[in-house]
């Protein structure tokens, strides 16, 4: 699969090993995997046997979550980076909290994020607690960590690490005189830039997920975050005031006349 990936253009291979989704818990992978120390061996050698092979040349990263104790999520990081993990990225919360609550019902736990950090040698990313750009700042400073990965407040804000990347030069003295913050990218803009993306992508034949949802689907659902900031597709319905733009971006992306692109904002929404 490895070799795959890199002769289809892959800079690195990742091993998510932090994906709490029922479907993960049904398939045996992601955190599930993860959470059973008994699986730790095995996971150790595949990510060795990635790395080792002479025919692989791009880098083996891996993603976890917080593990019942500190001790045992430093022994796990420790475990990959000495399989050759290249790039750790650790997720603040365990698979599931105390009694068994959803789990994002807490903050992430930067503290312990920078425990893993100040104990391996790899370059380390933090994943939790980011809802603006002044969370990635935060973040970083807490945690010393070399970079910070997000996934639901980028599908709401693409341009969050445009505007993070500037807050960090504007306080970085070494820098000198501090660079203007950039203007914030339109919304129109920002969905203009998505669906360009997105045709080209569908156009070359590539599938935007693994799960059953169509091209169409994994579309109409970012537009719908960014314009509204819902993630999923039990939030609600579209705004009276974004329903006309939505609507637009779907015939846009599928050319479809506007009775079908009108069907597609209202499905699922």
């Amino acid at each position: 699969a490895a070799l795959v990936a890199q002769k289809k253009g892959a800079d690195a291979i990742d091993l998510n090993l932090g994906c709490p989704q029922r479907r993960a818990k049904d398939g045996g992978y992601g955190a599930w995997l993860a959470h059973d120390a008994a699986n730790w061996p095995m996971i150790a050698e595949m990510v060795r046997t990635c790395t080792a092979a002479s025919e692989l040349h791009i880098p083996v990263f891996c993603k976890i979550r917080l593990q019942p104790t500190l001790a045992a999520t430093v022994q796990l990081a420790q475990l990959l980076e000495e399989a050759g993990c290249a790039l750790l990225a650790v997720h603040g919360r365990q698979l599931w909290g105390e009694a068994q609550k959803c789990r994002r019902s807490d903050a992430a736990d930067l503290d312990a994020i920078m425990v893993v950090r100040a104990a391996v040698g790899i370059p380390v990313l933090a994943n939790g607690n980011v809802q603006s750009p002044a969370d990635v700042v935060a973040n970083l400073g807490r945690t010393c960590c070399e970079g910070v990965m997000c996934a639901e407040q980028l599908l709401r804000d693409p341009a969050l690490f445009q505007h993070a990347s500037a807050l960090l030069k504007s306080s970085d003295g070494t820098l000198g005189a501090s660079p203007p913050v950039p203007p914030w990218p339109s919304t129109a803009s920002v969905v203009e830039e998505f669906l360009a993306s997105s045709r080209r992508m569908d156009e070359l034949g590539e599938r935007f997920t693994v799960w059953e949802a169509s091209n169409l689907e994994v579309v109409k659902q970012h537009l719908r975050a960014i314009l509204t900031g819902s993630i999923g597709t039990s939030n609600g319905p579209v705004p009276a005031e974004d329903e006309a733009m939505l609507h637009a971006c779907l015939h846009k992306f599928t050319g479809a006349s506007g009775s079908q692109a009108e069907s597609l904002v209202h499905v699922g929404s």
